[in-house]
């Protein structure tokens, strides 16, 4: 106990310095301040309400009663701002986020943004931020100017029944969005879009309602995104110099993916390509595929100079694809000279393994139409191991094989399998349920086809990571010693 005293008392000369210091700064810093000014409300504000500000400094509470406003006799509202906070993001509320300020016609802005105390001298000056709230979201416009976008000048290879649309920041990316389609005005044979004018700045690209229809420069190569920031200006005048899917010869310079989604995917689920072009933004709207079929999307890229890396998701990480076991894949790359590019997505790492094994109608499609492809991944269904294992069929020369599979979860299932233009001594890596039957075809298979098949073997646990010689030809005046099941 008398150490615990003798260590307070040496202490309070100490805690005297301290705190003494801490009123010169105070002092110090109270010798200066900064003013936040609003100089102009909407004539729609209701009267009496109160003005508060509410930003990156107050966790954004919208009626934090420390930032709350006072009127002063010349109709202005003042608040002094703590010094010393650097950039500061806010807005201006009438005490909760249903009253929260808006442009001219009502719509959502961005945050404001002020550099409060940014070098050390700043503490020595006063200073005054002056502010016109525009409207407020909760009351509708008041002022609600536009500015006209005009183009001037489309290439001469525009389709004339394509409409062009300005797509960009203030519409989330949406391409063909009908609120903001170009108007062709016939006395001048220019086209006008009308937009509200805003406060703060907007990134936009012109399109003919898809991406793939995106606007380019002359020599037929993509453009990065237009700017523009509201001011004075009442038209903007744009000129259109190609389009990525018209220009001469840009064909040489792209290629053409076609991505089929594993049987489960949410039938309105996006799907984007991600990769070392755009930084890893997994919901980047530049680079959402199309999609054309239940399950199938496309999109046309530029080609890569050097090698290109790339993943898939549905919009964000998490959601992204995965392999047959539902473990996550090193990144794809791309460096081919190919126009086309046929890519089958195994798992989803968010989604369950589906428990049903039949292929939708397009992958059955794309396996007749790309002899090229080996094998789908299989899904693993309920209780089931999924073998994997190498086939190395016993031929004399290149044949066509049809391999009909037979899955323990699906006995009726006729519509999985593959069929290749194999070669002798390929090796063919298949994955599988333990207990599926593989069936040699003398035929296609597919679209209720019932052609002559043989059983060549079940699939069981010991062959995984094995390699099994088969032969998988099959000749159509042999008979078939298994019933098709």
């Amino acid at each position: 106990m008398k150490k615990s005293q003798e260590k307070t008392s040496r202490s309070l000369p100490a805690m005297f310095r301290l705190a003494g210091s801490l009123l010169v700064c105070l002092c110090f810093f109270s010798c200066s301040k900064v003013t936040l000014e609003v100089e102009h409300l909407p004539e729609n504000t209701p009267a009496g309400s109160p003005l508060f500000v509410s930003g990156n400094f107050n966790l954004w509470d919208p009626g934090d009663g420390n930032f709350l406003f006072r009127k002063a006799d010349n109709g202005k509202y003042y608040l002094e701002f703590p010094t010393g906070w650097g950039e500061i993001n806010y807005k201006f509320t009438r005490g909760d986020w249903t009253t929260v300020e808006g442009d001219g016609c009502g719509h959502s802005i961005g945050d404001r943004r002020a550099t409060v105390g940014r070098n050390w001298f700043d503490f020595f000056k006063d200073d005054t931020i002056r502010h016109r709230i525009f409207s407020w979201e909760d009351q509708g416009p008041t002022d609600c100017d536009k500015v006209t976008f005009r183009i001037k000048r489309l290439p001469k290879e525009t389709p004339s029944k394509d409409v062009v649309y300005m797509v960009g920041s203030f519409n989330d990316w949406l391409a063909g969005d009908r609120k903001y389609g170009f108007v062709r005005a016939q006395e001048s044979g220019f086209y006008y879009l009308d937009l509200p004018k805003s406060d703060h700045e907007i990134e936009f690209k012109l399109n003919r309602g898809t991406w793939e229809k995106e606007e380019a420069d002359i020599n037929g190569d993509r453009i990065p995104n237009r700017k523009f920031s509201y001011g004075t200006e009442d038209t903007v005048d744009l000129d259109v110099g190609g389009w990525i899917d018209l220009n001469p010869g840009i064909e040489a310079r792209q290629v053409t993916m076609y991505v089929s989604t594993p049987v489960g995917t949410p039938p309105g689920d996006p799907l984007y390509i991600v990769g070392n072009f755009n930084h890893w933004v997994p919901g980047d709207p530049k680079f959402a595929l199309r999609k054309v079929a239940p399950n199938l999307f496309t999109i046309t890229l530029r080609k890569p100079e050097g090698e290109m890396e790339y993943k898939f998701t549905r919009g964000q990480w998490g959601m992204e694809e995965v392999d047959v076991f539902g473990n996550h894949i090193s990144n794809r790359k791309l460096r081919t000279s190919a126009d086309t590019v046929r890519i089958s997505i195994p798992e989803w790492l968010d989604i369950p393994v589906d428990q049903t094994f039949s292929l939708s109608r397009d992958e059955i499609n794309y396996i007749m139409h790309n002899p090229e492809v080996i094998a789908f991944p299989v899904n693993k269904g309920k209780g089931e191991k999924l073998v994997k294992f190498t086939i190395i069929p016993d031929m004399k020369q290149p044949t066509y094989i049809y391999v009909r599979i037979g899955l323990p979860s699906s006995p009726n299932n006729r519509n999985y399998g593959f069929v290749e233009l194999a070669k002798p001594g390929q090796k063919f890596k298949i994955a599988c349920p333990d207990g599926a039957i593989f069936y040699a075809c003398n035929g296609p298979y597919w679209n209720d086809n019932s052609p002559k098949e043989v059983k060549i073997f079940t699939v069981s646990a010991d062959m995984e990571g094995a390699e099994f010689h088969t032969d998988l030809t099959y000749s159509s005046t042999q008979k078939s010693a298994d019933k098709k099941p």
